[in-house]
């Protein structure tokens, strides 16, 4: 059993995303549990290697790696098995994590500031349409701010809010979440903790009703883990076509563009189910964030002016939302376009100018913020219109416009006719967006036409648990020995990310289910 190295992991962050792809048994996505004729036909493993620990963890984001030096801290046997050459996944790119009543909150000034759990509880219920899982995100708040300061007990260094939001949200800093991933792992490693890198969880093991381990996979051959406890911590289904049709009920994954890491194929989540886990009943979530094009990044400068608020259509070459939804809750952005089959905007030559000289004045976390001249626009524009898939096209007329985008001409220009009288009045009759926004389409091209794919993070749903992170049964009782947390655990969203009321509260909820099942197997299991 071998640990990588600080070097190793350094070298796997620069490598990117090199994991082995999902293979074996694991149902196919969105299969609800293995009927008995399936179990009977599992697959069985030449093993080449068998491990025995008491707690191993599947995914190395901020739930398992919480959750691992948690476990270490209370001197439990730990493995932990990550499918890529490096450890943190999403956290990587993460901008932040909630906590409530946190001592960097508190030197900050900011404690009064703060709502009270209650307060914050009910905002969350009315924001989710009460289909929040109120008793376990009631916990979950209670021990945020101490959560934040365990972390920070960890050598992870965090900073005070940044954003124009409720200051609930503690920045991860220039690394983002790489920073605090490095530090717990580095932590972890020392406290003696076994890391399987480049391996591939297949199958949990069933005895009896419970849980006692995992199948995985790597250069070794099939590797076979023993334990009294298994965290689900593999971040969820957005690189899932399959089950985001399923679950997120988005017409293909055609129209979604996963701006998150590799590796989150929902294979944790279909391993649960397999063993007798069920599904949160509100399944679905996105962390989305709105308009992007195919091949793009989030936080570039062909983004910045992919989302500017200006005129936004959809495949019938009408207006569809008010478009200033982006700065106000992006969320709910990414849920208006959920609405179309195809959402797209433009730009005028002269608008391109004036965005590459002043900015696209659009911002949004720590990736735009403060952005100034797009001074790469024009650059990314050829490229992308030179690719051999773009999604960038110069357009002489709106005739042209029409023809790229696939829509009736007469409806484009009848559905410009009217934004602009909209316009020319000063006020938008027909959504109400901000006047500063309503900003008229010139007659004059040639335009550059975006075709916009839902930008998403990461999906927000999963497993039912408890407030231990328990996965449940149909029966609404605990699958002894299985865990699940982060974007694998369910109950915390309704059917949209809480950006306006508790920022960052993916991360927040990560490090409570990585801490809280260790702390429970430590205290139950052994």
């Amino acid at each position: 059993m071998s640990n990588i190295s600080r070097r190793q992991f350094l070298k796997g962050m620069a490598a990117g995303a090199t994991g082995l792809a999902l293979s074996g048994v694991v149902s196919v996505a969105g299969t609800p549990k293995a009927s008995a004729d399936e179990a009977a036909e599992k697959k069985t493993y030449d093993v080449a290697k068998t491990y025995d620990c008491d707690f191993a963890i599947i995914g190395s984001g901020m739930t398992g790696s919480s959750a691992a030096v948690q476990a270490a801290e209370l001197g439990m046997s730990t493995i932990l098995v990550e499918k890529l050459g490096y450890t943190g996944g999403s956290t990587n790119v993460a901008e932040g994590i909630f906590g409530l009543g946190s001592k960097i909150q508190e030197e900050a000034g900011q404690l009064e500031e703060l709502p009270t759990v209650a307060e914050l509880l009910k905002e969350t219920q009315e924001y989710t349409h009460y289909n929040c899982n109120s008793h376990v995100i009631k916990r979950f708040y209670e021990k945020s701010g101490d959560n934040i300061n365990w972390l920070l007990e960890q050598g992870c260094t965090l900073g005070v809010n940044d954003m124009p939001m409720r200051n609930m949200r503690h920045s991860y800093t220039a690394t983002k979440g790489a920073g605090p991933i490095k530090d717990l792992t580095a932590k972890a490693q020392e406290a003696g903790v076994t890391y399987l890198m480049n391996t591939t969880a297949l199958e949990l093991i069933v005895e009896d009703g419970a849980v006692t381990g995992l199948y995985a996979e790597n250069d070794e051959g099939y590797l076979r883990i023993n334990a009294k406890a298994v965290l689900i911590a593999t971040g969820g289904y957005a690189g899932n076509p399959d089950m985001l049709k399923k679950y997120a009920h988005v017409a293909s994954g055609e129209f979604v563009k996963d701006c998150g890491m590799p590796g989150r194929n929902g294979d944790g989540i279909n391993m649960a189910l397999a063993a007798g886990g069920t599904e949160w009943t509100h399944m679905g979530v996105l962390q989305n964030f709105g308009p992007i094009t195919k091949n793009d990044v989030y936080g570039s400068h062909l983004y910045a002016a992919t989302a500017v608020a200006g005129f936004r259509f959809n495949e019938k070459g009408e207006r569809y939302g008010y478009e200033t939804m982006d700065l106000l809750n992006f969320a709910f952005s990414g849920n208006t376009m959920q609405q179309q089959k195809a959402s797209f905007s433009f730009a005028t030559d002269a608008q391109i100018d004036q965005w590459t000289a002043e900015g696209g004045a659009y911002g949004g976390g720590v990736f735009l913020n403060g952005m100034g001249p797009l001074t790469t626009l024009r650059e990314k524009l050829e490229a992308e219109m030179n690719s051999e898939d773009p999604q960038v096209f110069k357009c002489e007329t709106l005739d042209v416009v029409a023809e790229k985008a696939g829509v009736d001409a007469d409806t484009l220009k009848a559905s410009i006719a009217r934004y602009n009288e909209l316009c020319a009045k000063g006020q938008d009759e027909d959504f109400l967006k901000d006047p500063a926004w309503m900003i008229p389409v010139s007659e004059e091209g040639p335009y550059y036409l975006f075709r916009h794919k839902i930008g998403i993070f990461t999906t927000c749903d999963g497993l039912r648990v408890n407030e231990y992170a328990q996965v449940l049964n149909d029966e609404g009782e605990p699958v002894k020995g299985l865990f699940a947390g982060g974007c694998d655990a369910g109950g915390l969203l309704g059917d949209a990310y809480d950006v306006t009321v508790a920022p960052c509260s993916t991360q927040g909820w990560c490090l409570y289910c990585g801490r809280e099942s260790a702390k429970f197997v430590h205290d139950n299991l052994l």
